[in-house]
């Protein structure tokens, strides 16, 4: 019955949208109509409209009212920014801010410089460290520096980040063998800087 009545013009409908996005409930405009009519609607004997009667119901339906409020408009707006757009200020906090300050001069999204940081992870976590990932962090922006220099060399063949992540892995690797040297007795005296005396025992 609502299809008819607003294929005839007796009234029109109108969606109105929710605060959070997506349709709400329905608002139903009956349309005012000047004369009544006293024949009715059949099966068997179709009724020929009056024509007064035809051109008001052609006329056309007043425009819906604007639910939009601001505070609408200010959610949309809000909306409007993709991933891609946003720089490094959005940088999430996991990542260190001295790895964000050496990265933006040269990646100036934010989904760049976490990918990037991401990736020193995984080559991290590769390696099984005892210790914190800020240990390292001194490592991880000293092998993005040499790939910086390689990248302004045309040197890189792959992608930046995947020279990246072997620059990372291949430093973090050399940390990884210094520490362990260091717990034998050998790396202990060459911290030190002490040496065993002639005719001591050697280490095994």
């Amino acid at each position: 019955m609502l299809r008819k009545a607003k294929a005839l013009g007796i009234l029109s409908i109108h969606h109105t949208i929710r605060q959070k996005g997506g349709y709400s409930h329905n608002v139903y405009v009956f349309h005012r109509f000047d004369e009544s009519q006293d024949s009715q609607l059949t099966n068997r004997h179709p009724v020929t409209k009056p024509a007064t009667t035809s051109v008001q119901f052609q006329e056309k339906a007043p425009e819906a009212p604007s639910f939009q409020t601001k505070k609408q408009k200010h959610i949309k707006e809000l909306r409007q920014p993709t991933l891609d757009s946003l720089d490094h200020t959005f940088v999430p906090a996991y990542v260190p801010p001295p790895f964000v300050k050496v990265a933006k001069p040269f990646f100036i999204r934010a989904k760049n410089i976490c990918s990037l940081w991401d990736k020193a992870l995984i080559a991290y976590r590769s390696m099984k460290f005892e210790q914190p990932v800020e240990t390292f962090l001194p490592t991880i922006i000293q092998a993005f520096k040499e790939t910086v220099y390689k990248y302004k060399q045309n040197y890189i063949r792959t992608s930046f980040i995947q020279y990246f992540y072997g620059t990372v892995a291949g430093k973090l690797a050399v940390a990884k063998r210094r520490i362990m040297a260091e717990d034998t007795p050998w790396g202990q005296w060459l911290k030190a800087g002490t040496f065993p005396r002639r005719g001591s025992a050697l280490p095994k």
